[in-house]
């Protein structure tokens, strides 16, 4: 809708080249601190992880933006850029969840570990495991400082820009 109301920029093409400038640069400072973020949260699930054999923990990993991250551990979608994925699990390693979560008790009807029940025809009952949660609380303690760092982070390369 016009009503008659003209509105000029003086050094339009300056102001243009500057704001060409900031998205770039933005991205740049925004993926070094998800890199960042993603390394401590990697670190910190390492070391709350229980190990038994040292499989689960050495199968914590921070997939880089435009890689795929390991089979069976969260999904088989290149990681979005600019973007880290923390993942826990692989080929070898598929029970990250159980070890997160827990299990309920239940009955082993099938497997080759089957042993027999304690009445004749009963399927045998395992008695369920306690959850050891590591992959959820290392992402709560990262989450708040890599808000912040992030909001810096951009802060500081737009103050870059304008300054320019």
């Amino acid at each position: 809708m016009a009503d008659g109301v003209k509105v000029s920029i003086r050094n339009k093409d300056k102001l243009f080249a500057k704001l060409k400038k900031l998205a770039p640069a933005a991205d740049q400072a925004l993926q070094e601190v998800n890199r960042q973020a993603a390394d401590a949260m990697v670190g910190y699930a390492r070391e709350m992880v229980p190990i038994r054999t040292g499989d689960l923990r050495d199968s914590i990993v921070a997939t880089p933006p435009g890689s795929v991250p390991p089979l069976f551990s969260q999904g088989t979608k290149a990681v979005a850029p600019g973007s880290y994925m923390v993942t826990a699990g692989n080929t070898h390693v598929r029970y990250a969840h159980m070890v997160e979560f827990g299990t309920a008790p239940h009955s082993v009807k099938k497997g080759a570990n089957r042993r027999k029940g304690k009445f004749a025809g009963e399927a045998p009952m395992h008695p369920g495991a306690k959850a050891h949660p590591f992959f959820w609380p290392s992402f709560r303690l990262v989450r708040k400082s890599h808000k912040s760092k992030a909001a810096r982070a951009i802060n500081k390369s737009v103050k870059a820009i304008i300054q320019q």
